[in-house]
């Protein structure tokens, strides 16, 4: 490309990108425009775009890997250990393939050299320029990570002391959905030292009316999952009431008659009757749950759920956002039901198939509808389950998203927020940086297996 056209193009990129890592991604400007992205350990960040084939430095931090190995802001990264980066795409089956892929492939590449040096390749006032960089002395990731992995182990370490330190006095982190979600994060982790944070979150769901608030049926389930999960580890007795008052609730109160849910409590279904399948997928996996702690579950609604999300579930395995539609960003629903599937035993030749289609797409499991994140929770974990085949090729895949979202050393986040090519709406509504650490925590929480959604079978193992 001509040097001209390059510095043309980076100053375009200057004016028009967005000046954080924060996007919804909702509209095709911003899935098209420019958008600044972080360059995880080295210390940089930089501007990528769909079909181009590099990434121009934007900023670099003092005394960083990338500063000390003599970086520039404004200098256009076009190759890492030798290979040239392909054109960045907006094809969700792609994952993210492009420049931003290669780059954290490459570093991981570059960790497993005894040297832990990284090759980048820039162009510079029209003449190509070799940098070479140290990476920390951290260990690649091993072929069974998130499991058996000093790496992911360390990882996961850092991300619950970030969650403990961020956690309110009253016990929540925020929203209900932040609040599960990163409990359950310290939960899957099996460390005791965050015992007391773990029971403060419990006990703030405790006796709190989840209706009032935001989307209240969220308020539900999410909520009702940890606090499944919590006296499965614990039998603490106390949370015992909370889960029937939610069980109840759902069955008698926001289930229509033919197994719908809409973001409120009622029993019309949303959207018109039509329903949201990402709830429903939901509220069958808490109802799987619950059953495993000795709660009565409501027999007519369970199977009206159960009998709509079948009908739901595409021959291929993708469970519709409503009805069969949009099997596309299908990762979150098609998980939730596939590991209430596992955990029910209800239907064994559809979960193969649920299983086989979150393998066949693991690419896509950032597109969530409206979330870049909660494939990363349900469906990852979903694989787990029930794929574990799948579940290694979804991990090795998407070790440059690792890679790319790690914050060097001292840095005030442990993660980075990397969002998906679609909406990311839900993930700043929750608080991208605190939900962010929460998600990839429970990602990383699937090596231990202490969960139930994470594979565990052994009550009282906390």
């Amino acid at each position: 490309m001509p040097h001209l056209f390059v510095i043309l193009l980076s100053l375009c990129f200057l004016t028009q990108a967005q000046e954080n890592y924060h996007r919804q991604s909702k509209h095709k400007d911003e899935q098209l425009g420019a958008q600044l992205s972080p360059l995880g350990v080295l210390g940089a960040s930089g501007y990528f775009q769909v079909g181009r084939a590099d990434i121009i430095v934007k900023e670099l931090t003092k005394n960083g890997i990338a500063d000390k190995a003599g970086l520039l802001a404004e200098d256009v990264i076009i190759a890492a250990n030798g290979k040239v980066f392909p054109e960045a795409t907006n094809d969700i089956n792609d994952g993210g393939k492009g420049p931003r892929e290669s780059l954290g492939n490459a570093i991981e590449e570059s960790l497993v050299r005894r040297d832990k040096t990284l090759r980048l390749t820039v162009e510079r006032k029209g003449l190509k320029k070799s940098l070479k960089l140290k990476l920390p002395k951290s260990l690649p990731f091993t072929k069974t990570y998130p499991h058996k992995c000093k790496r992911s182990f360390e990882m996961l370490k850092d991300i619950c002391d970030y969650l403990v330190k961020h956690q309110k006095p009253d016990g929540s982190w925020g929203k209900y959905v932040l609040t599960s979600t990163a409990a359950l994060a310290l939960l899957g982790s099996g460390n005791k030292k965050y015992s007391k944070s773990i029971q403060k979150a419990a006990y703030f769901i405790v006796d709190k009316d989840l209706a009032k608030g935001g989307l209240p049926l969220w308020n539900f389930i999410f909520p009702g999952t940890f606090l499944c999960e919590y006296y499965l580890a614990t039998g603490d007795k106390k949370v015992l009431k909370t889960i029937n008052y939610i069980n109840d609730t759902l069955a008698l109160e926001a289930t229509s008659e033919n197994g719908h849910h809409a973001h409120r409590i009622t029993t019309e279904g949303g959207y018109g009757g039509g329903g949201i399948n990402v709830i429903t997928g939901h509220v069958y996996l808490f109802w799987t749950l619950a059953k495993k702690c000795g709660i009565k579950i409501h027999q007519k609604p369970y199977s009206a759920v159960l009998d709509h999300l079948i009908k739901c579930t595409k021959p291929t395995g993708g469970t519709g956002y409503m009805g069969t539609l949009n099997v596309k960003d299908a990762s979150a629903r098609t998980g939730l039901f596939t590991l209430g599937l596992h955990l029910s035993g209800d239907n064994k030749s559809l979960l193969k198939i649920q299983s086989k289609y979150l393998e066949d797409t693991h690419k896509r499991m950032r597109e969530a509808h409206a979330s870049g994140l909660f494939g990363m929770i349900w469906g990852s974990a979903a694989l787990a389950c029930s794929n574990p085949k799948g579940f290694r090729a979804h991990m090795d895949y998407w070790k440059w998203y690792m890679n790319m979202g790690e914050t060097p050393k001292n840095h005030e986040l442990v993660r980075y927020y990397i969002g998906s090519k679609r909406n990311n709406g839900g993930d700043g509504y929750l608080h991208w940086d605190k939900f962010n650490h929460a998600v990839i925590g429970m990602l990383l929480a699937i090596g231990n297996k202490n969960l139930f959604i994470h594979g565990n079978t052994k009550k009282g193992w906390f």
